[in-house]
């Protein structure tokens, strides 16, 4: 999407904080951004999109998150598999303290006057520009049960259930502390050799 649209959200997520203190209060620029994975490349950058959020109506919290189409940059295809290759993008929501402020999350900033990273969801958000492939039984190449669209993972093999929350660990850091490329490109790895391994061995 354009950075000026306002239309309806492609997706729309649920995220329930955690930690004894509930939702930070001292972010005096709060704002919540997608991380995504620029690549499985070693030393890859994160590429932050702003979300649209709201505390939600039910509990105080949780909150009410909007996701746009990530950027054509945010996404890769897989290096797994025969054939056309799943093309997916990979990150994680991370709510912070927009310190600077220039609406983006510094990764490799340190001191007092840096970004705080508030809040990060345990769980991984895949967008899926382009779906897997499976081989049936009788070889020919068939769609998986991956559909195009935001999923959410908690890891490889567990998807959540529509409607399911994500969560958030109350973790007030600066964000070099809790920098999660590393854990993102393992995850991306697996998770696209996995669906590789499908790809050979049937659905």
């Amino acid at each position: 999407m354009p950075a000026e649209y306002a239309g309806p959200p492609a997706d729309i997520a649920l995220g329930t904080v955690l930690g004894t203190s509930g939702v930070p209060k001292d972010a005096l620029r709060p704002r919540l951004s997608l991380e995504w994975l620029a690549s499985l490349d070693e030393g890859a950058s994160l590429l932050g999109q702003p979300l649209r959020f709201e505390r939600s109506a039910n509990l105080k919290s949780d909150w009410d998150i909007g996701l746009e189409l990530p950027l054509e940059r945010a996404t890769f295809e897989s290096p797994y598999g025969a054939g056309e290759r799943p093309r997916v993008g990979v990150g994680k929501i991370v709510y912070f303290d927009d310190r600077v402020p220039d609406e983006r999350l510094d990764w490799s900033c340190t001191g007092a006057g840096c970004d705080v990273a508030k809040a990060v969801s345990a769980e991984f958000v895949v967008f899926v520009a382009r779906a897997p492939t499976c081989r049936s039984s009788t070889g020919s190449s068939v769609r998986s049960s991956i559909t195009p669209g935001f999923h959410y993972f908690r890891r490889v093999a567990e998807e959540l259930e529509q409607g399911e929350a994500l969560q958030f660990q109350v973790l007030d850091q600066a964000p070099k502390d809790i920098d999660p490329t590393e854990e993102l490109r393992a995850f991306a790895q697996s998770i696209l050799f996995h669906w590789g391994v499908l790809d050979f061995n049937g659905c």
